[in-house]
């Protein structure tokens, strides 16, 4: 989603603290460490896991702020930020808890291990898609069944974030050696987003434009009353 390789990934990359991914209008990625306002220059993945590794303050439920430029990530002009966080399905209890009815969106990742048993991927992925329906459905309760489909994807980010990159290198997007179905987990992909941005736009449209909205009807009623009074005098007048 962010067309780069930002966030630490893979075998001793990873960490057990808090990653938020938020925009900043300069030009370049910076990190903010939780007690700390020391901009810490980061241009590269192994610089970011570099950082969190050396620092001894870190713990279970640390926040580390990556702060990427807006202008390589449109989504990030919305105000949207991005969690990485080490809890498991607690974690989206206490979410539906505090929210009425979030939008929570369920991504199958690594799909393309699928490609090496296509005797098994349509069976397996019923598994998932019945299982995740549960859980979204019945454990959480913030969509219905006939919803629930909108929320389900099968992708894999790491093929759609290799593809990105080749193609602002200009390089062929489908280029090199890629498991069979990528196209169709590429579009699953892009048709999260664009639900995704959905969502996002309808928030941002509710908190930052309701109240604006609601003025503008009563700004618009109140004229509306003075036109109408005005007719009315008009009518009496000729």
């Amino acid at each position: 989603m962010l067309w780069d390789k930002v966030l630490p990934s893979g075998i001793g990359h990873t960490t057990n603290c808090f990653l938020r991914v938020g925009g900043t209008d300069g030009h370049d990625a910076f990190l903010l460490t939780e007690g700390s306002e020391e901009k810490k220059s980061v241009k590269t993945v192994n610089q970011l896991a570099h950082a969190l590794h050396q620092d001894e303050q870190l713990h279970a439920g640390s926040l580390v702020s990556v702060m990427w430029p807006n202008s390589k990530c449109p989504l990030l002009k919305d105000d949207l930020v991005l969690m990485d966080r080490p809890l498991e399905k607690q974690f989206f209890h206490k979410v539906s808890e505090r929210l009425s009815r979030p939008n929570i969106f369920i991504l199958n990742n690594r799909w393309d291990a699928s490609a090496s048993e296509p005797e098994y991927m349509e069976e397996v992925r019923r598994q998932h898609m019945e299982r995740c329906t549960s859980f979204l459905v019945d454990e959480l309760g913030v969509v219905d069944r006939a919803q629930a489909g909108d929320r389900i994807f099968f992708v894999s980010a790491k093929e759609v974030l290799n593809a990105r990159i080749q193609k602002a290198q200009g390089m062929p997007e489908g280029g090199g050696a890629l498991a069979e179905g990528f196209q169709v987990r590429m579009f699953e992909f892009q048709n999260f987003e664009r639900r995704f941005e959905e969502c996002i736009s309808q928030s941002a449209v509710k908190t930052k434009f309701e109240q604006h909205t609601v003025r503008a009807k009563q700004i618009a009623e109140a004229v509306r009353f003075i036109m109408d009074s005005l007719h009315i005098a008009a009518q009496e007048q000729r």
